[in-house]
């Protein structure tokens, strides 16, 4: 009678630690599913307001390497930026581009995936004769950028697949997996 005891003993254990597993399993996954819904949907509204700025000044708005003069000089952390984003000022563009003067956006939007807090997503854009586009991109749940920016070239008839085949975040693969959120226009 005791051994069959402990042998119902352990097995509710085991039960209970499956159970503190999948609970946490399934939890990661409805908060992962969440940040990445909030991240498109932010990088969404960034993507209305570069066409709303481009419909008004012919242009989209340029971006840069440098975190001192780019929407990154006020993020609050140490880590060196080597992805490109918005330029907001140097000696020939004086503005913070999508905020003012015109305001197509509020402010931009933190990425909740950055390492850096406060930092704003990735944004490259990159005129090729008369074709000209643009990515916006965030490190996605595995908080590195996987994203090569140079590998966007807008005159390539559908960059799209292809990067997001390459560099894109698949919620299938596991919440952790590798992967960057995107959202082109070519």
């Amino acid at each position: 009678m005791r051994r069959r005891a402990i042998r119902i003993t352990a097995a509710s254990v085991v039960l209970l630690v499956i159970g503190f597993v999948a609970f946490y399993w399934f939890s990661l996954k409805a908060v992962t599913r969440s940040h990445v819904s909030r991240v498109s949907a932010d990088l969404r509204s960034i993507g209305v307001a570069l066409e709303n700025y481009r419909a008004e000044n012919g242009c989209y708005p340029p971006c840069t390497l440098d975190p001192q003069k780019s929407a990154n000089a006020f993020a609050h952390g140490e880590g060196i930026f080597a992805i490109p984003t918005f330029r907001i000022r140097d000696e020939s563009y004086q503005g913070l581009a999508l905020t003012t003067p015109v305001a197509y956006l509020t402010s931009y939007f933190p990425d909740i995936y950055s390492t850096v807090k406060g930092s704003a997503p990735g944004y490259y854009t990159n005129k090729a004769g008369d074709v000209e586009g643009w990515v916006l991109f965030s490190a996605g749940p595995d908080i590195d950028y996987d994203f090569d920016w140079r590998d966007f070239d807008p005159t390539d008839p559908n960059p799209a697949n292809r990067i997001r085949a390459k560099y894109g975040y698949d919620p299938s693969n596991g919440p952790l997996s590798n992967g960057d959120i995107l959202l082109l226009k070519q």
